[in-house]
């Protein structure tokens, strides 16, 4: 998408362009999605990919604040990041490519930082992982003016700030603390996240692979064994980071080749 705008197959006029841009919102949608559920992997190698895809829409600050303070404090209003006060807005939540939000995460860092003896302002800048997952964004946005062009960096910032916008969002679709929700012993339950789940209902052959297995053993009356929830866990990683890869190629280089220019 990035060289089909930076070589003019792609958004050549303003109105091909916001059109390009509006078409955009499906992977907007499935980038945060993706990102998010992998970096909720165990294995290192996931958690990075997660953290790479966080970072394409300027949000490397977001797992940190996500995994260590919303996780924390989920559902407790005036501590979790994720819970907005009731009568919030979308208005009120969205954020200019993150600022504020990265702000609050480098504050609870540097804070992080101190409780651990890190008492000089610059070691504590140089350790703290907001700022350097921060510069590692802006060079790529230079590197990206620099090869594609300026067009492309534009669309690369108002296709970020799609992203975050719909990520923001879901913010308001809190409706009950996780701390008053009952579990029920032995009650079905995803094996993943609604993220997860969002994009594997996409794909019927992933998602038969996954739920099959479990509704089977609940019909048995049984639990899956441990070989059968390997596999599932497999079909997940592979499939998750499957689409990690596609929507990365796609986005640089597959969409505007070989279209005719306007």
């Amino acid at each position: 998408m990035l060289v089909g705008v930076s070589n003019g197959t792609l958004g050549a006029t303003v109105w091909d362009f916001t059109i390009l841009l509006v078409s955009s919102i499906i992977p907007a949608v499935s980038v945060p999605c993706t990102s998010h559920e992998l970096y909720h992997r165990r294995n290192r190698f996931f958690k990075i990919l997660g953290l790479i895809g966080h970072m394409k829409f300027f949000s490397g600050h977001i797992p940190i604040y996500h995994n260590e303070q919303h996780h924390k404090y989920t559902g407790i209003r005036g501590k979790d990041p994720g819970f907005p006060p009731r009568g919030t807005t979308a208005f009120d939540i969205v954020e200019f490519l993150g600022f504020w939000g990265f702000m609050e995460t480098y504050r609870f860092e540097d804070s992080k930082l101190k409780k651990r003896g890190v008492t000089g302002s610059m070691d504590r800048l140089l350790a703290n992982r907001v700022v350097r997952y921060r510069v590692i964004e802006i060079i790529y946005l230079i590197a990206l003016y620099f090869t594609l062009g300026w067009k492309a960096l534009l669309f690369q910032l108002l296709f970020a700030q799609i992203s975050l916008t719909i990520l923001s969002t879901t913010n308001l679709f809190v409706y009950k603390p996780y701390q008053i929700l009952d579990t029920v012993e032995n009650s079905p339950t995803l094996p993943f996240g609604y993220s997860a789940a969002f994009l594997c209902a996409w794909c019927p052959p992933i998602w038969r692979k996954i739920m099959d297995p479990m509704l089977d053993a609940i019909d048995r009356g049984e639990k899956m064994s441990e070989q059968e929830v390997k596999k599932q866990k497999r079909v997940l990683d592979l499939y998750l980071t499957s689409v990690w890869i596609i929507l990365t190629f796609v986005q640089f280089f597959i969409i505007g080749i070989n279209i005719p220019s306007f």
